[in-house]
């Protein structure tokens, strides 16, 4: 049959990330509902195996790629003054480049800055990778970007060079 849980085709989902605990199925459904009542066909708030707590991330799936798009494009749900992430689920790979070789003071501006001219809301979200004991940088990080087609086009610009450091930028 045709469960909640399945999953849509590939480009039919969005992921969204620190949302916060508070946030329903309702309040999702609420941000999307001018896309129309049957656009969503499935919402998943994803929760913590052991504790059942709430994990800050949500999928919400629609019946097209076209309607996922769009949904994308009203941006991410802003719930309790907390403004979450929203950004296609991809099941081929995320839409997202591994930066390496970053200096330490690098800032998400220095790349929100050096990807301006992909467009507006291009970057969808930065996160950097640091030690888990002693939270120092390890000089690494991931761009999310809001299409495969804009990763490509990452790709073959010139990496990010930061306060004199060229940065490797990888899928």
């Amino acid at each position: 049959g045709n469960s909640s849980d399945q999953k849509g085709d590939p480009g039919t989902e969005l992921l969204l990330q620190e949302l916060p605990e508070a946030t329903t199925e309702q309040d999702l459904r609420a941000h999307f509902q001018e896309l129309g009542g049957q656009a969503i066909v499935r919402v998943k708030l994803l929760q913590d195996r052991g504790t059942g707590a709430f994990k800050g991330k949500a999928f919400v799936g629609f019946r097209t790629v076209e309607e996922a798009e769009k949904a994308l494009a009203l941006g991410p749900p802003s719930i309790g003054g907390v403004k979450a992430t929203v950004k296609i689920a991809g099941l081929k790979g995320r839409n997202e480049i591994f930066l390496k070789d970053c200096p330490d003071g690098i800032q998400d501006s220095d790349i929100y800055t050096h990807y301006k001219c992909l467009g507006e809301g291009a970057v969808t979200s930065i996160s950097w990778m640091t030690d888990r004991r002693s939270g120092a940088f390890k000089g690494k990080g991931f761009v999310g970007l809001s299409s495969s087609t804009l990763v490509q086009k990452a790709l073959d610009m010139r990496a990010p060079v930061v306060n004199g450091v060229q940065l490797t930028a990888e899928l």
